[in-house]
């Protein structure tokens, strides 16, 4: 059960700090996407790289299969380059609290591919979860969306891209569950992140020699320093940590917190005001994770107890 609370807190954690890179994503929509998220992934580094050597041991040490390499590469560019660019060229037609509309899908996405994917049954109770959660986060982002001016410049456009963005992150986890390299989350991050850094550094040094750098002030680099320290090198260790102890059925329940963070963080950091509709919303999700981890504690009891005889 201490196992079970642990996943359940490093999810919920990591999804907040997701969900929270929309609105860092809004202060930095002047810098161009490569450049802004390489120099974001610089700062995630500077603290993953000693932070894993010194926590899980010498990185030297690490004795990496090539399928796991493959699998640490395709999720460098599933859940960090695709989803940031799709996430960033979005955020460009559309509005962030319209963002968490899209994200809404979250939750089910991740459930139909841990059964496609994984193969992995989705019992009764947690379809029953997802469906209240996915309740709740429409009732948070769909209410009041004229007040809110969710339009955008080309709210379709922005709005495929952020699903887009979804379907990157799914597959992030998704692959994640797949690979054999698991007892070191916080390497694991830090490679991905190197991964991704690989990726993005070429156009983003070209970006560079026409970016001008006196655009880039206290606002647009805390901002940078928050996506790459919280919203990347926090996150993606809270997430992967989580993923580990947990069915996808499971964590597809915790998804919906990302949707819920990037709203609420919005209306707070935008200063929209806050209605009963939303608050409502958020009990709905508070419901659907109790009931999804009623059934995970009960199949982890049973577990118990079979081993037991």
């Amino acid at each position: 059960m201490k196992k079970n609370i642990t996943a359940y807190l490093q999810l919920t954690m990591g999804m907040f700090l997701a969900g929270s890179t929309v609105i860092a994503g809004k202060y930095v929509m002047d810098i161009p996407i490569f450049l802004s998220q390489a120099v974001s992934i610089i700062f995630s580094m500077l603290i993953l790289f000693p932070t894993a050597h010194f926590k899980e041991g010498p990185l030297t040490k690490v004795k990496l299969l090539a399928s796991d390499r493959r699998l640490l590469f395709l999720q460098a560019v599933t859940g960090l380059f695709l989803f940031r660019i799709f996430i960033l060229l979005g955020l460009r037609y559309t509005t962030a609290v319209a963002s968490g509309i899209v994200m809404s899908t979250t939750p089910i996405v991740l459930a139909l591919f841990g059964a496609v994917f994984l193969k992995e049954k989705i019992h009764k109770q947690s379809i029953i979860g997802i469906v209240i959660g996915t309740a709740g986060i429409l009732f948070i982002n769909t209410y009041g969306r004229g007040e809110l001016g969710l339009g955008g410049a080309w709210p379709l456009i922005g709005n495929g891209f952020i699903f887009l963005a979804v379907i990157g992150e799914v597959l992030f986890t998704i692959l994640r569950k797949k690979q054999s390299f698991s007892d070191r989350p916080i390497t694991a991050s830090a490679f991905i992140m190197l991964f991704a850094f690989l990726l993005f550094c070429i156009p983003a040094f070209y970006q560079a020699f026409y970016f001008d750098w006196k655009a880039l002030d206290g606002v647009k680099l805390a901002a940078l320093l928050y996506y790459g320290i919280f919203g990347s090198a926090a996150a993606y260790i809270c997430w992967l940590s989580g993923i580990e102890k947990v069915k996808v059925s499971t964590a597809a329940g915790f998804s919906g917190i990302m949707p819920v963070s990037s709203v609420m963080l919005a209306l707070f950091v935008l200063k929209e005001k806050i209605v009963w509709q939303y608050v409502l919303g958020l009990i709905l999700i508070i419901v659907s994770i109790y009931v999804i981890i009623k059934k995970d504690t009960k199949l982890g009891n049973m577990a118990a107890n079979a081993e037991g005889f």
